[in-house]
């Protein structure tokens, strides 16, 4: 049995500001994240014919497939070297508070070889789609690259006491670090929104939940995750987007409500692993709730990312424990 872990690693991250003289008058990091496109072209949006139809072997064998990429897809960008942006970000931010500027891993293990896993495997998609996934991963890897080279650039800076310029230069490599770290952003939420927004991932998973007796359970944590996505989308517009907050927090205590509801047609073991990922979730309603009674400074903005790590965590070992029965 294959279900599909739809956690997403959208950040919520504020932007960065200066309390430098020198940098005051400069670029800060932006902290709106641009929002995605890259919707499953409307020709394959058919693939697995009418969506009650049931699956024959072959088409149910591809959705598992598609199901194992996608899985693997999220497992890959939760970790080294697709979070080093964000570990940047964070690092700047920082360092325009403190002075004090973190190093970063000189070396990734096995950089080429994570990348290439993200390829779609060879003939699960068609033709146009493999397409956009490969500009996609391209441009997360070019924009990755562009990233981390502007930091080592900032390293440097920071560590040159010979460097007397008012911080000019600082605030250039900030701005260059600013744009790479915004077309990261952009073309990983372009990356996701094909892979877990698009006509071909849902169906493949509606096709593998018709008569699952965890349907329920399932499409609601789907949906969790998209609220989740959603927040770190409108954080970017935090003082226009207010309404538009308060509503994906109702929404999300009203998917937690029902996802908790029996019957949860499973082992005791795998219920109480389910139930783990819906606290870990609350965790991160508790905190949307706590941003928008006051305000989404940079310890919630954090606490929000660190509520969805956690979750997204759970839900694998969710996952992992529904897999094993």
């Amino acid at each position: 049995m294959v279900l599909l872990c739809l956690a997403g690693c959208d950040s919520g991250e504020a932007g960065m500001e200066s309390e430098k003289d020198a940098l005051r008058t400069g670029s800060a990091i932006s902290e709106k994240t641009p929002a995605p496109d890259g919707a499953a072209p409307a020709s394959l949006r058919e693939s697995y014919g009418p969506a009650n139809s049931p699956l024959s072997p072959e088409e149910r064998k591809k959705a598992a497939d598609i199901i194992d990429y996608f899985n693997l897809s999220n497992t890959i960008l939760a970790e080294e070297p697709y979070t080093l942006p964000e570990s940047c970000f964070a690092a700047v931010r920082e360092y325009l508070q403190t002075w004090c500027l973190k190093p970063l891993p000189k070396v990734v293990k096995n950089a080429e070889a994570v990348l290439k896993r993200l390829v779609p495997p060879h003939q699960l998609f068609a033709k146009e789609m493999d397409v956009q996934f490969l500009r996609h991963i391209g441009d997360m890897n070019m924009a990755l690259n562009e990233v981390l080279k502007e930091y080592r650039r900032l390293e440097i800076y920071v560590g040159d006491r010979n460097i007397v310029d008012d911080g000019v230069l600082g605030k250039k490599i900030i701005a260059a670090l600013d744009v790479a770290y915004q077309k990261f952003l952009t073309s990983r939420n372009n990356f996701l929104k094909q892979m877990e927004d698009g006509e071909v991932s849902a169906r493949a998973e509606d096709g593998l939940l018709r008569d699952h007796p965890l349907g329920r359970q399932i499409r609601l944590a789907r949906e969790i995750f998209s609220l989740f996505r959603q927040t770190a989308f409108l954080l970017g517009e935090e003082h226009s987007a207010r309404a538009a907050l308060t509503q994906v927090g109702d929404n999300l205590k009203n998917a937690l409500d029902d996802a908790g509801k029996p019957p949860f047609r499973a082992s005791p073991g795998v219920e109480r692993e389910y139930r783990a990922f819906l606290k870990e979730a609350s965790r991160f309603a508790e905190i949307l709730s706590r941003g928008l009674a006051g305000s989404f400074h940079a310890s919630v903005r954090q606490s929000l990312n660190d509520a969805t790590a956690a979750s997204r965590r759970a839900y694998n070992d969710f996952v992992r424990a529904e897999n094993r029965e």
